[in-house]
């Protein structure tokens, strides 16, 4: 009887015990420690994810198979974050290189035409070979222009692979058949424009959505003389590219419309820099100089910017 008793106030002494026990919540981590080991996990994500994405290197993604597409956007959305409410396309993963034969991958992504008028366009990732994300390039593929295919393949004149975009106009869109970028200090940068005969033809500034590629700001007249000596063929040609565009006349005044937002135009001072460094004596003997290369595409480059062209308002673009 007396050990069935001591049993029962042990047992009641127990549950007793229990009751009174504060209940210990929360994470008693040092605070550096949790926030190192997010970090790390993050980064096993991102490494998990960047290898998911290298299972598609080369491969049509437009156009995978719906569990794959699905496992392809979960890689993508973790190395790049989740975007909302905006339509782009995984269009390609592939390997490209500068002049210093760095060999980079890049995901391409279209934003496609969606509306007329409007505009196309491409995202452009570059990755080291660890998966870091080195640079994103968002630029414009053209004003009323539909883009028909994505490709990169390599191009003799530059000496490298380089992204070759065809494309064709919608209603009232230029005739530009083909343009090609370049991966320049990890940057993709627009080398040529060709219209549907295959002549090269100038790109626009003067009015931002009729501009093709990624528009170099910030410059000195110096830095662009220096960028046309390049040795990189590459750069020569996207430095021709600016040169032989059509740019805003600073002369002309912009025009005004009454209960109109203001017309979107070229910085005045990026027009006045390129009116600079074309009355440069140094730089016209090297355009000069240019005009006799043994490379196709620099020789018409180096012509056509010998000659260039002011945008003009209500003036049709050539």
């Amino acid at each position: 009887m007396r050990l069935v008793t001591f049993s029962l106030v042990c047992l009641i002494i127990g549950f007793a015990g229990i009751a009174v026990t504060p209940k210990i919540t929360g994470d008693f981590r040092n605070p550096e420690q949790v926030g190192l080991f997010d970090r790390l996990q993050s980064q096993s994500d991102k490494r998990a994810a960047w290898q998911t994405l290298l299972k598609f290197e080369n491969q049509p993604l437009s156009k995978l198979p719906k569990l794959q597409a699905e496992e392809l956007q979960k890689a993508i959305d973790e190395l790049l974050g989740k975007r909302e409410n905006e339509i782009v396309i995984p269009r390609l993963l592939t390997t490209v290189s500068d002049s210093k034969r760095q060999t980079r991958y890049a995901l391409i992504e279209e934003s496609p035409l969606l509306t007329i008028p409007g505009n196309s366009g491409l995202r452009v990732h570059i990755f080291a070979h660890d998966g870091s994300l080195m640079r994103s390039s968002v630029f414009q593929t053209g004003w009323r222009i539909f883009i028909t295919e994505i490709r990169v393949a390599y191009l003799e004149q530059i000496g490298r692979k380089a992204i070759e975009v065809r494309s064709a106009p919608a209603i009232n869109g230029r005739d530009v058949a083909k343009q090609f970028y370049a991966l320049i200090n990890d940057e993709v940068l627009l080398i040529r424009l060709e219209d549907n005969a295959r002549n090269l033809i100038r790109n626009a500034y003067g009015a931002p959505n009729h501009t093709f590629g990624l528009t170099i700001t910030g410059r000195s007249a110096d830095e662009w003389k220096d960028a046309l000596e390049s040795g990189d063929f590459a750069e020569v040609l996207a430095t021709l590219t600016w040169l032989s565009g059509i740019h805003l006349d600073p002369q002309e005044p912009i025009p005004e419309v009454s209960g109109m937002p203001p017309v979107a135009h070229e910085d005045i001072s990026e027009a006045r820099l390129v009116g600079e460094v074309r009355s440069r004596q140094d730089l016209r003997r090297q355009l000069e100089a240019l005009t006799l290369s043994q490379n196709l595409w620099v020789r018409q480059a180096a012509k056509l910017a010998d000659y260039p062209g002011s945008y003009t308002w209500g003036i049709q673009i050539r």
